[in-house]
């Protein structure tokens, strides 16, 4: 059975992970740390192909992230504070509590 979470975008559900390390706190946050959160929050989407439950893919996370044709570079949700550390923007923080109503 298909939930909420399972219809979202791979850029939506690495901003709600984003927006859930920044409320525990961890702000900035390493790209490492998304990395696997992402992964253990989203196996499915995250996970290395073959091993999505041993292992997490970065490159899926990277990709989304770093990448210029990346979804998460057009919507500017997140801004890259040093070397693999990132934080959201409030435009990040705005669409990700709008996410956590649906």
């Amino acid at each position: 059975m298909r939930t909420v979470l399972d219809k979202l975008t791979v850029a939506e559900k690495l901003l709600l992970v984003g927006y859930n390390l920044e409320e525990q706190g961890d702000s900035p946050f390493s790209l490492e740390r998304l990395i696997v959160d992402a992964w253990k929050k989203f196996p499915q989407a995250f996970g290395l192909q073959e091993y999505m439950d041993e292992h997490p893919d970065s490159n899926k996370v990277i990709a989304a992230l770093a990448g210029r044709r990346g979804p998460l570079h057009k919507q500017r949700w997140f801004t890259k504070i040093g070397m693999k550390l990132y934080a959201l923007t409030e435009k990040g923080r705005s669409a990700a509590k709008t996410l956590q109503q649906v």
